[in-house]
């Protein structure tokens, strides 16, 4: 409910900013202003109501109200940062004719207003429609090798899937999950990772939606099996449900828990921890326990939803952490402040001694629209350093 206040205030000075704008500073009729107030309020309800809803129960059902409300926000963002470039070109045009000694022309002129909010439209438009394709665009299949030292040489070539940030719900359901288990499916992998923000509502709406993760667990599945760890997003949705439904489905839950793989007498210890938010409903990350159980010389490999969990990873030794959470930013440019937030927006890095592969994820959360951030599965070779 606090996201919900805080996110709707700067919604609500955005569409009066807009309104300004697009409606006041262009036309001086009483129709087109009372007209152009009225659909500006209808559609910031809308907004309000789908992001309001989207997680609860038999509303998820209500895919209209969502679509449109969430393509909203991704217009209104595009079409306020357009009217404010305008606001700043107009701005460096007035010094220019200043500093040659012209009288400025008369503020706000209605034909430069009206020249603006059409660039804004078309601008916005443009770009939010891109965005569309890639959100729903064939997801991406990221290969990259990473050398660990220490990695014992019966590891060599292991391969990790990491799939992330689905966000199963309103307006993305099974057919995306299709699409990531084929993926998994195809990449001959030893063990498939789903690191968290799987799903964006209730077991009992989204239950087709999961099922098909189910068919990797069965024969010719990964031979180490089907992980999974939560998201900030599993527990606005309740998390020991999901938890339960996902291991009726086969997958192993490392919730604050860690396993060894072996190959021969080598070992790799692959462990999970609950995600950052869990400490805001009395479910914290504990990776002490998560690597309990582990020897000295174990490779570890960490699945954790938020990059910026990485410090705690690299303060107890982990070799690798999986993560998500930052779906490379999604829309421009929302990627500056997700990597300020997290310091990492996607691929790999390094703290310390401690690695750190970030997915871009492969679904989308709230709008539908992808703009500088394709999304992917990451296919993980690890070898010896």
């Amino acid at each position: 409910m606090g996201f919900v206040l805080g996110f709707g205030g700067l919604l609500l000075l955005a569409h009066l900013y807009l309104y300004w704008r697009l409606v006041l500073s262009t036309g001086t009729s009483r129709s087109w202003r009372i007209g152009g107030g009225v659909v500006l309020a209808l559609l910031f309800v809308v907004l309000l109501t789908a992001f309001a809803t989207q997680r609860s129960g038999p509303w998820q059902q209500v895919t209209a109200l969502h679509v449109v409300g969430n393509l909203w926000v991704a217009m209104v963002l595009y079409l306020t940062l357009t009217l404010l470039l305008a606001e700043l070109v107009r701005g460096v045009l007035l010094i220019v004719r200043r500093s040659r000694g012209r009288d400025a022309p008369p503020p706000r002129p209605r034909a430069y207003a009206r020249g603006a909010a059409a660039t804004a439209v078309v601008v916005a438009a443009g770009t939010v429609g891109y965005g569309v394709t890639q959100a729903f665009a064939p997801i991406t299949v990221v290969q990259a090798t990473v050398a660990l030292p220490g990695l014992p040489a019966e590891f060599d070539g292991y391969r990790i899937a990491l799939a992330t940030d689905l966000h199963l719900g309103a307006i993305s359901g099974a057919g995306r999950t299709r699409e990531v288990v084929d993926i998994i499916a195809a990449q001959d992998v030893d063990v498939a990772t789903f690191v968290g923000d799987l799903v964006d509502g209730v077991p009992e709406q989204l239950a087709t939606a999961v099922d098909p993760i189910g068919e990797l667990t069965g024969p010719g599945g990964p031979p180490d099996g089907v992980l999974f760890t939560t998201g900030n997003h599993e527990y606005y949705s309740d998390a020991p449900a999901w938890e339960a439904a996902l291991a009726d489905r086969g997958l192993t839950v490392l919730a604050n828990a860690g396993m060894p793989v072996t190959r021969g007498d080598a070992r790799l210890w692959i462990a999970g921890i609950n995600d950052w938010t869990g400490s805001d409903f009395g479910d914290p990350a504990d990776l002490t326990a998560a690597l309990q159980g582990r020897q000295d010389g174990d490779v570890t490999v960490l699945m954790a939803h938020q990059p910026r969990q990485v410090d705690m990873a690299a303060a107890a030794g982990v070799d690798l952490q999986l993560a998500g959470h930052t779906h490379g930013g999604q829309i421009w440019p929302f990627h500056y402040a997700v990597l300020a937030q997290q310091g990492s927006l996607a691929g790999l890095s390094r703290v310390g001694d401690t690695q750190l592969w970030t997915s871009r994820g492969a679904g989308f959360w709230g709008p539908p629209v992808r703009v500088g951030a394709p999304s992917d599965v990451s296919i993980l070779t690890l070898t010896p350093a």
